[in-house]
């Protein structure tokens, strides 16, 4: 088959068979290992790093108390604030608050236990993390009340509800760590990112102004981006400079292309809701803002990680403002009015705010803040898909109906348009309507339905090519690597960046061509089939259930996956395996029996010499893991 690459790689599964260990080569980019490097060295007190270390007065906590396994309204718990706002400008109560109990179930629940666990079927892997992520709000209570309705904060900082296997504040902080980073491991999101992981992606070489970080600052209703020299490598020391004398903010554009953990929370939430998902971290020092009033054109969650800050929610002014697909301007304080919610945020603390939701923030005159924000959304709407299917009904109904090419009538300028509006009782103006409306009506009706499902695959084949690999999901074990490994890992492609091999993946006789992974040296091959033969009866499933989305593209179906994705958005193009359209019914068998295991036997196909060869390419491409 030419045009795919020939270079093999391992895949997930059979990682512990004795003596042929199978397991997925971890790709360390070079940002991790000069990572690594940096944090050897900043041990020395000669090397410590300029990481921003103000003095936090530590409050009191209260420990969660255990509750009852039957979880009921009069279950004991925690009780938490949960606060929430309209997003009218009406809006008489500015903000309400409720208590949630956070019970014993809550308690058990860990992000990071959760990730690491097996993947016995990534659906309610995901559900489980995402409850997590929540609690102890109910994944569909936020569904119901809160998804693109309303901004909500939950106080888990002030009820003392802190990350499980930290069930105390620390007695003292280590001389390795300032007590801002003690706050951040131990609060309910720690672990997952720190200000020490920014100054050592920093000092790794591999940041860069404007594409992967930016320095900001808000001033006199302003704001001003400082990013120095350009798009060159960032200077740590510059930087920590800007932040801790000048009163700047450094934003950290998506993190998850350095850090696997953030990577691993991201994975988990878009194979929960289906679509793609991106983060970024704002780090800004004691007593600043960064950035003017504004709105998202995505649904954001905001994690906060370390310090305090305080957010200002404004009220949404007009109807088009409310969840717009475009991102605000900066706003100065008189455009935007007083604030409808006002709150603190904690470590541990969760907010959440729908697109078009005005807000500013400004940290606590006493300590610096850092959060991580995730957000989802982007381009998501049924407008952005309807844009699909509208131009291509009409091109079909265009291409069908001899009567949608006519022409116009004649001097129909005469009677139609603005200029001609008023001319209600014109009966060429009624005719011309009624013949139009008729038309359009046929288009929805005879065309517009059928293009749904079409569409549907164009959206989803994008989320596959925005999201980060699933095998993120994965623990290490199921990947066949240390956990150390785990830490670093960079999933990488052996793709073809353009996609295209993808597209030559039938052979002249419309047969899937066999030899299509042979390299013509052997040279390099990560990945030998020696090691783990390929049979009819080897059993196989989906790395994960939305790893794949498969498309009728004319005469051929195609096989769109996302296994061979980089952390780093779109690094590599769309791909696709594309097959002949009997191969289809075997890949719906295939996406069925998730989270079972099937063998090639169980595909559709005529002769087992398809079978196979169906079941070497989707194991050459990492799209299946096996048993």
């Amino acid at each position: 088959m030419d045009g795919i690459n020939s270079k093999k790689r391992p895949h997930p599964g059979k990682a512990n068979k004795p003596n042929k260990k199978r397991k997925l080569t971890p790709i360390v980019p070079k940002a991790v290992k000069l990572m690594q490097e940096a944090a050897a060295a900043s041990k020395a007190p000669a090397a410590a790093a300029p990481v921003p270390s103000p003095v936090v007065k530590e409050k009191p906590k209260k420990k969660s108390s255990s509750s009852s396994s039957k979880e009921d309204p009069n279950a004991p718990g925690v009780p938490v604030t949960l606060m929430y706002s309209e997003r009218s400008a009406t809006e008489k109560e500015l903000a309400h608050t409720k208590q949630i109990k956070f019970t014993e179930r809550h308690a058990k629940l860990d992000g990071h236990s959760i990730s690491a666990s097996s993947t016995d079927d990534s659906v309610k892997k995901a559900r489980k993390f995402f409850e997590w992520f929540l609690a102890p709000m109910s994944v569909d209570d936020f569904f119901e009340n809160y998804w693109e309705k309303r901004t909500f904060v939950l106080k888990r900082g002030a009820a003392g509800i802190l990350r499980p296997g930290f069930e105390a504040p620390p007695k003292s902080a280590s001389r390795s760590s300032s007590p801002a980073e003690q706050e951040n491991q131990h609060a309910y999101y720690g672990g997952w990112f720190s200000s020490k992981i920014i100054d050592q992606l920093m000092r790794s070489g591999e940041l860069h102004y404007s594409t992967d970080i930016d320095v900001t600052l808000y001033k006199n209703g302003k704001r001003f981006t400082l990013n120095p020299n350009g798009n060159d490598a960032t200077d740590a020391d510059l930087v920590w400079d800007l932040h801790q004398k000048q009163g700047c903010s450094v934003r950290v554009l998506r993190p998850h292309q350095y850090c696997q953990k953030v990577s691993t929370m991201l994975a988990h939430l878009e194979e929960e809701f289906g679509q793609g998902f991106g983060a970024n971290t704002y780090l800004t020092p004691a007593g600043s803002q960064g950035f003017s009033p504004h709105w998202d054109d995505v649904e954001a969650f905001v994690l906060q990680l370390e310090g305090r800050k305080q957010w200002r929610i404004h009220a949404t002014r007009e109807a088009t403002e409310i969840l717009p697909r475009e991102s605000s301007k900066n706003f100065v304080p008189d455009e935007v009015g007083d604030a409808i919610m006002t709150v603190w945020l904690e470590p541990g603390d969760l907010m959440y705010f729908p697109r078009g939701t005005i807000h500013q923030a400004m940290s606590a005159p006493e300590t610096h803040s850092l959060h991580l924000t995730v957000s989802t959304g982007h381009q998501n709407t049924w407008a952005d898909l309807f844009e699909k299917v509208v131009p291509a009904a009409l091109q079909q109904a265009a291409e069908e109906r001899p009567e949608m090419r006519e022409s116009l009538p004649i001097r129909y300028g005469e009677y139609m348009g603005v200029m001609h509006s008023d001319l209600d009782n014109d009966e060429r103006r009624k005719a011309f309507f009624k013949t139009a409306t008729g038309y359009l009506e046929k288009i929805f009706q005879e065309y517009v339905v059928g293009q749904l499902d079409d569409a549907a695959d164009q959206m989803m084949t994008k989320f596959l090519w925005d999201r980060q690999p699933p095998q993120s999901m994965l623990n290490h074990k199921e990947l066949g690597v240390s956990r150390a490994e785990m830490e670093g890992i960079s999933f990488g492609s052996t793709a073809n960046e353009s996609g295209e091999e993808d597209a030559e993946g039938v052979s002249d006789e419309d047969k899937m061509d066999a030899d299509s992974g042979n390299s013509d040296d052997g040279e390099n091959d990560d990945f030998d089939e020696d090691e783990e033969e390929i049979t009819l009866d080897t059993k196989i499933r989906l790395v994960t259930r939305d790893c794949v989305r498969l498309a009728i593209e004319g005469e051929f179906c195609g096989l769109y996956y996302a296994t061979t994705n980089e952390p780093n958005y779109h690094e590599v193009e769309p791909q696709k395996l594309k097959m002949p359209l009997d191969y289809a019914e075997s890949i719906e068998v295939l996406w069925r029996s998730y989270p079972k295991y099937i063998t090639a036997r169980d595909f559709t196909l005529e002769s087992d010499e398809e079978k196979l060869d169906l079941c070497k390419e989707l194991v050459e491409r990492q799209i299946v893991m096996l048993e």
